[in-house]
């Protein structure tokens, strides 16, 4: 078959050099090019004919065809090489039936890496490939995060690896891939900061659920305990009135009984902390209670702590149990004192909060509650004091 047969089924149009050439190949489907031209020889036509119609098939016909030289043609753009010397009519047909259907498979592949390539780079993960410790590939959110580049040497993170970067925490995952035909791994990096939250939160609840569950036990043993303990006090107290009648015996039944009323406040404490003790709450005029209850506070503190109020007149009253409130100042006021310290000062102010609210505002002169501490001030039998000058009860109970 002729040469000019192979190729009927085309509109053709000729060109002798490099130059005619490129204004002509856009848009068309075939360029059937010889390897030298009167203006461009070797790889040179395939380069620029490929730049200009990256979609059209290339053919080129070479007088001196060698397997080196092909694979650079090809290399270069080209779709099939042929040797001028041997190519026939039919020869012709068959190739370039096939660098269409080549270039046309090539396209859609390029396509399809386009859109592969396109999500890659934004995807809201950071992707990294490396290659023997030098990243080979990396999408901007992982150069974002990991501060990495092509080209970098790296140490090859653990699989699961966690990452905190500026306020983020990542989670790095490592898996064995393969890059442009060679082994590789491929680096995941992902923000799993609102997940760590919620994992966060969620030990939190379980931590508090578990408290929940303690303190109910705690108030249960408590019940019992301040049960029996009253039981035994009031048997105490019963002797001590006995032994009272004697003269002689009064000095020593004093301290029973004063011994025995600080163990029935404790009683009274462990009670309000089991909820067993139940009292109704009622108006109470909140000035004149903190007031009456500085008072008896102040005559127990040392002389060189100082007790000052500073209670908002607009203020009336407020729902409480009265005897919960005193017992709130007195905890509190205590506390305050020795944490201020010798010569420390203790205030004590209200004020309105609200339309229906008002603020107790207990302060001090002391450093202040330690941040480790804070979060157990209300934990049942916790305190810091030496042991025997604490019960760990005073802010629980109220």
């Amino acid at each position: 078959m002729p040469l000019v047969e192979a190729l009927r089924d085309f509109a053709a149009m000729t060109a002798t050099t490099l130059a005619e050439a490129l204004p002509l190949v856009k848009g068309h489907d075939l360029v059937l090019v010889h390897q030298t031209l009167a203006d461009a020889q070797g790889l040179t036509p395939v380069l620029h004919l490929r730049e200009a119609a990256p979609k059209t098939a290339i053919v080129v016909l070479t007088d001196e065809s060698s397997a080196s030289m092909d694979r650079k043609l090809l290399r270069a753009g080209a779709d099939l090489v042929l040797s001028a010397k041997t190519v026939d009519g039919e020869l012709l047909r068959r190739s370039v039936e096939q660098a269409l259907e080549r270039r046309k498979l090539l396209v859609a592949l390029h396509r399809s890496r386009q859109g592969v390539d396109a999500i890659v780079q934004q995807s809201p993960d950071g992707i990294a490939v490396l290659r023997r410790g030098v990243v080979s590939y990396v999408n901007p959110r992982g150069a974002e995060w990991l501060k990495w580049e092509r080209g970098q040497q790296v140490q090859r993170p653990e699989d699961g690896q966690q990452l905190e970067v500026a306020g983020r925490q990542l989670e790095l995952r490592s898996s064995t891939t393969s890059w442009a035909g060679s082994p590789a791994t491929l680096i995941l990096a992902r923000d799993v900061t609102k997940r760590a939250r919620s994992e966060a939160a969620l030990r939190s609840r379980e931590g508090q659920l578990r408290k929940a569950e303690n303190l109910r036990s705690l108030g249960q043993l408590a019940a019992g305990l301040a049960h029996e303990f009253n039981n035994i006090l009031t048997t105490i107290l019963g002797h001590a009135d006995l032994l009272g009648c004697d003269p002689r015996n009064v000095e020593h039944t004093d301290a029973i009984r004063g011994a025995s009323e600080r163990m029935g406040m404790l009683v009274r404490q462990m009670m309000v902390f089991s909820g067993h003790r139940h009292h109704r709450c009622e108006p109470q005029p909140l000035n004149r209670t903190v007031a009456e209850t500085a008072q008896v506070v102040r005559n127990t503190l040392p002389e060189s702590t100082s007790l000052d109020l500073q209670l908002d007149p607009d203020v009336e009253n407020v729902v409480c149990v009265r005897g919960d409130l005193e017992r709130l100042v007195i905890s509190v006021v205590d506390n305050a004192h020795v944490a201020a310290g010798p010569g420390g000062s203790i205030a004590i102010s209200t004020r309105l909060a609200g339309p229906d609210r008002a603020l107790l505002v207990i302060e001090d002169s002391g450093p202040g509650v330690p941040d480790e501490v804070l979060p157990r001030i209300f934990e049942p039998f916790f305190t810091t004091r030496d042991i025997g000058e604490g019960t760990g009860l005073g802010l629980t109970a109220v």
